[in-house]
């Protein structure tokens, strides 16, 4: 027992670097798994939202009618609260983008009011105003969908663990979603 062991400086270092690295390893490991956790979730709930919002679109004219037509007011307006929902979803997520994502949320309260007159509306502002919110639904999924074109061949399988490109959402497109609900918010509250 009255042994002396020597252990060499080197040998230290090399067990406390590799420690670090392994640790770091792990740390970063964990990081990128949550990363993409988020993304995938991002991805899922802009789908839900533009599926939501083409649903209200297709739905809308049961808003544009003086006759109102309760089952499909009905179904208009669990739509519009479906939408709203996955838009809640979408900005807890994101928060960096909920003044865009804001935006959009007001056009969906304001089509949800029942004090906005929208059968004023011609034909032709009608399907524009269809067409619009299926285009800003569409636009927001392609914003948070973008990083598909960056990572995988299939658009299935996302991005790979190694991916370090740039993040969801694309900030052009989604501004421009946001910048056409504003626009026909405006619209709207202008009836």
């Amino acid at each position: 027992m009255g042994r002396v062991i020597c252990i060499s400086l080197k040998r230290i270092i090399f067990l406390l670097v590799l420690v670090i690295v392994l640790v770091a390893g792990v740390f970063w490991g964990v990081q990128r798994i949550d990363a993409h956790k988020l993304w995938a979730s991002m991805l899922r709930e802009s789908q839900r939202l533009r599926d939501h919002l083409e649903r209200a679109a297709y739905l809308l004219p049961a808003r544009f009618q003086s006759n109102l037509d309760s089952t499909a007011q009905n179904r208009l307006y669990q739509e519009l609260h479906y939408a709203e929902s996955s838009l809640l979803e979408l900005s807890i997520m994101d928060s960096a983008h909920s003044v865009q994502l804001g935006k959009i949320d007001n056009l969906i309260v304001t089509i949800s009011d029942p004090g906005i007159d929208l059968s004023r509306l011609n034909s032709t502002e009608q399907t524009r105003m269809m067409n619009m919110m299926c285009d800003i639904g569409q636009k927001v999924a392609q914003a948070y969908w973008s990083i598909l074109n960056y990572t995988s061949v299939d658009g299935v399988n996302g991005p790979p663990f190694w991916y370090f490109g740039p993040a969801p959402p694309n900030e052009t497109i989604l501004e421009e979603a946001a910048q056409s609900a504003f626009n026909l918010t405006e619209e709207i509250k202008q009836i």
